[in-house]
């Protein structure tokens, strides 16, 4: 059930203006939420956003422009939600980019901003609303995380990593808002695979390429229902879920190799020795998952029995 009633809610987005942001925006109006507060680096998507929907659901819209790669944004947001009395129930963050290529040609400012943007501002963001929803005993944060928060990922390095700091994060979260008794107060990772937005474009091949299996508006769906069950982390799609778990299971190394062969640059050369046997780890990762399901099936039933 949801947290509170959306109709007396306001509901904080950051990168709001296009793919999964927007969906955000347009899921929290259909909602029925009393005021959206989107954030984004430039105005004119967001206003453009705002204006269709106030038409399509009659919801008031506040809009924030500010870049998150800048250290200075998240004070200066709350600091502008301060001015204009809004007091906010809901943060989504949900702003983030990554890079595709190779660690050592990466530029260290793209690097650099991008931690800013996907790791430094949610935590910030997060100290400076977190403290009022818990005193209140009210409210919710969402951190967009990915499934790349359940492995390494090469050639996409900083990104992964970064991933994987907010799923970390937002599990202690949830963990620390309930031993505080702060149980009007959830706590959601939210992790999304390939998503049809302009984000990954050109990064996967071949088959890989061809599965981007939803869509923004799925991915927003997913979201609010994952608030409102209170669940602290979801992941999109059944296929993304055993993906993640096999994550879990299989040697970090060989889940490493398998996403390295998913994501190396094209241009990249190959090296005729050591070539990893992609097809091979696949499989070795899936026999992994369908060994310890079988034993967690025969744990359960062998504990029930003795019950």
């Amino acid at each position: 059930m949801p947290i509170y009633p959306y109709s007396e809610s306001t509901v904080l987005i950051t990168g709001a203006s296009r793919g999964i942001g927007a969906a955000l925006a347009h899921a929290a109006a259909k909602h029925g939420v009393r005021t959206l507060v989107l954030t984004a680096r430039t105005g004119g998507d967001l206003e453009a956003l705002a204006t269709k929907l106030f038409a399509e659901h009659g919801t008031r819209v506040e809009t924030i422009v500010a870049d998150l790669a800048d250290a200075a944004a998240p004070a200066a947001i709350k600091a502008e939600t301060d001015r204009r009395g809004l007091n906010i129930d809901l943060l989504i963050n949900n702003a983030g980019w990554g890079t595709h290529g190779t660690f050592d040609t990466t530029d260290p400012a793209k690097s650099r901003a991008m931690v800013e943007v996907n790791v430094q501002s949610l935590v910030e963001l997060s100290h400076l609303y977190l403290p009022q929803m818990i005193a209140q005993n009210r409210g919710g944060i969402i951190n967009i995380a990915s499934t790349a928060s359940f492995q390494p990922v090469p050639f996409m390095a900083v990104y992964g990593a970064s991933k994987a700091f907010v799923l970390s994060f937002s599990e202690a979260l949830a963990v620390e808002t309930t031993e505080q008794g702060a149980d009007g107060v959830r706590i959601v990772a939210l992790c999304p695979g390939g998503t049809a937005t302009n984000f990954g474009d050109g990064m996967l091949r071949g088959h890989f390429e061809k599965t981007r299996q939803h869509t923004p508006e799925q991915v927003a769906e997913e979201t609010f229902a994952a608030l409102d069950k209170n669940t602290p982390v979801a992941v999109v799609g059944t296929a993304n879920y055993w993906m993640t778990l096999s994550g879990r299971l299989a040697p970090r190394r060989t889940v490493a190799e398998v996403a390295g062969g998913l994501f190396r640059p094209a241009d990249l050369p190959t090296k005729t020795k050591n070539k990893p046997d992609v097809l091979r780890k696949r499989f070795g990762v899936l026999a992994t998952v369908l060994g310890a399901t079988i034993f967690l099936v025969i744990a359960l039933f062998l504990r029930r029995r003795q019950s």
